[in-house]
């Protein structure tokens, strides 16, 4: 993966701006907002070639699925799969699927 140096020099510098800019209370210039979207897409493409090149596991670089279409799905913290937020049962402030809930042996009563 090419990786150009100046550019994320910058990019880090104005990071650290952001994180001065928010601890001060203050408002954060866009142009710093998209600095923060290029080293995102850096994140992206080291976790890219992670799984591509060197066949790291997919789950373990990126972690559990997660919802990107609708605000009201969540990702079951068992099985990874994604529900609706009114089909979850909260655990100890985690939410779980029916199913996952069922197979634990977990009753009403005891959560």
């Amino acid at each position: 993966m090419y990786i150009d140096w100046e550019l994320l020099r910058h990019q880090k510098i104005n990071f650290l701006e952001v994180i001065d800019h928010i601890t001060k209370g203050e408002i954060v210039p866009k142009i710093h907002l998209d600095d923060l979207t290029g080293i995102l897409h850096l994140i992206d493409g080291l976790q890219d070639e992670a799984v591509d090149v060197d066949n790291e596991d997919f789950h373990e670089v990126f972690g559990p699925k997660v919802a990107d279409t609708d605000n009201d799905e969540f990702v079951c913290e068992d099985c990874g799969e994604v529900f609706d937020v009114e089909d979850s049962i909260k655990i100890e402030g985690d939410l779980y699927c029916p199913d996952c809930v069922k197979e634990s042996g977990s009753t009403v009563r005891d959560l």
